[in-house]
């Protein structure tokens, strides 16, 4: 597997991942594009927590074309 993170914050009680998607319109079904990601945020919040030791608190896809934030 390979690939980047697009943006991670690190805070207090864990880690927020946030990766960037170019597709999703507005009034797109946004849980069904994110769907398509499930197994690419798992794999990156995996990564993370083992080498880090420390938990993904949150993890989102940002649909860039949608202009939204979806908690995965």
């Amino acid at each position: 597997v390979q690939g980047i993170m697009d943006c991670v914050i690190n805070e207090p009680d864990g880690f927020v991942l946030i990766d960037f998607k170019t597709g999703g319109r507005p009034g797109d079904e946004s849980n069904a594009i994110a769907f398509q990601y499930a197994g690419q945020i798992s794999v990156y919040k995996e990564a993370l927590e083992t080498i880090y030791r420390r938990p993904v608190k949150e993890a989102y896809i940002y649909l860039l074309g949608a202009g939204k934030a979806v908690l995965m």
